[in-house]
């Protein structure tokens, strides 16, 4: 069989096609068979991976830049109050008492810093102590040199200035007392109460100042408050027999000066109260008893003598 010319023709084609493109083929192989290809190939993918590198770090690094930094919180402590200068003038070695203000207190905002309050605990509050006691001991001083009025004048202003100073609101009542003033000692002692309503000594004396006031009863209802913190401690057992006695109650008394004399039996003051409790009980004969102890004891005063040796006789003794 023969061939036409268009079919060599076609032959020739495929035949230069399929030669086309096994020389093509040939071509890839000899180039992927090349070592330095591989380098090449290599090289371009180190260079794509660095350049992908620093362009992240570059906005990181920037980003890190523009983040605002954390600063320390600056607090400023509170300041204690500022203590106000004593009015007037208390005695001529006394000055004012005045609390200086603390500086401000810087605190970084972290967790291991120490507290504001530790911060600002300072050595001026024990001065203060030591000034007010100081004046309190002023105060006495004037007590005891029997300057009444100047030692009022400091324990009033010490009052005044310091509410809670309890020793100086007792020692001022005490002299309001001992000066027959019990209405001012009321007041005081009341004011003193409504800060402290458990203080025995405030009770005590305002008990004793009520009754002074002839409010007897008042008096027994306000020592009654403190009975199982007193206990039998003498001066409150005395001044509850001096409030039964006042209201009467006669009976209730006479154990309580029995109890006291168990524990000082030559005290003439508590033998005459004792006399006095057993006559309007209607015990005469306990009571001539208790008198006449009374008068051998011989630490009367004159008007007390007095009247304990008329009652002697009253009783027939």
């Amino acid at each position: 069989m023969s061939l036409t010319n268009d079919m060599l023709n076609n032959l020739d084609k495929r035949r230069t096609a399929k030669s086309g493109s096994s020389l093509l083929l040939n071509s890839l192989e000899s180039t992927t068979s090349n070592p330095s290809y591989y380098l090449t190939y290599g090289f371009y993918l180190l260079s794509v991976i660095a350049l992908i590198g620093l362009v992240v770090g570059l906005f990181y690094a920037n980003l890190h830049q523009l983040k605002p930094q954390a600063r320390p919180v600056i607090m400023k402590a509170p300041l204690p109050p500022k203590m106000s200068r004593l009015p007037g003038t208390l005695t001529a070695t006394s000055a004012a008492i005045s609390l200086p203000l603390s500086n401000t207190i810087a605190i970084s905002a972290s967790p291991n810093n120490v507290s504001a309050d530790a911060l600002l605990k300072t050595p001026v509050q024990e001065p203060m102590q030591d000034r007010m006691n100081q004046l309190y001991q002023d105060a006495l001083n004037l007590i005891a040199q029997n300057q009444r009025p100047a030692a009022i004048q400091q324990l009033q202003l010490l009052t005044q200035q310091f509410p809670t100073f309890q020793e100086a609101r007792v020692t001022l009542a005490t002299v309001y007392l001992e000066n027959n003033d019990s209405v001012r000692a009321t007041t005081l002692l009341n004011n003193g109460l409504m800060l402290a309503p458990k203080d025995v000594s405030l009770t005590l004396l305002y008990a004793r100042a009520l009754l002074m006031e002839n409010h007897a009863t008042e008096a027994l209802q306000t020592i009654t408050t403190i009975a199982d913190t007193a206990g039998d401690n003498s001066t409150y057992v005395d001044l509850l027999a001096s409030i039964q006695q006042a209201l009467g109650h006669y009976s209730d008394a006479i154990p309580l000066y029995q109890a006291l004399l168990a524990q000082d039996p030559s005290n003439s003051r508590w033998l005459v109260s004792l006399a006095v409790s057993f006559e309007k009980d209607g015990q005469n004969d306990a009571a001539l008893s208790a008198y006449k102890k009374a008068d051998t004891a011989g630490q009367l005063p004159a008007n007390l003598q007095s009247y304990v040796a008329q009652h002697i006789r009253d009783l027939g003794g």
